[in-house]
């Protein structure tokens, strides 16, 4: 099973969010926040078509052409 990276909350209250060689740091407030900006992607997302695998060519549906005038 791969990890998907951790959260640890510092002994300042800082949480700390690291993944492979990314690490960001938030006060409690912004962790907050990102969290509810990560929930609200997440269900927006959830009625989206899924995105094509890797290496497959994306083709965006077929829609009427538009001009630009």
């Amino acid at each position: 099973m791969r990890s998907c990276g951790r959260a640890v909350r510092c002994p300042m209250g800082q949480i700390m969010l690291s993944h492979g060689s990314l690490t960001l740091w938030f006060s409690p407030e912004e962790f907050e926040e990102f969290r509810r900006l990560g929930v609200t992607a997440r269900q927006q997302l959830a009625d989206a078509a899924p995105l094509p695998s890797l290496g497959v060519p994306w083709k965006p549906p077929r829609q009427e052409s538009q001009t630009l005038n």
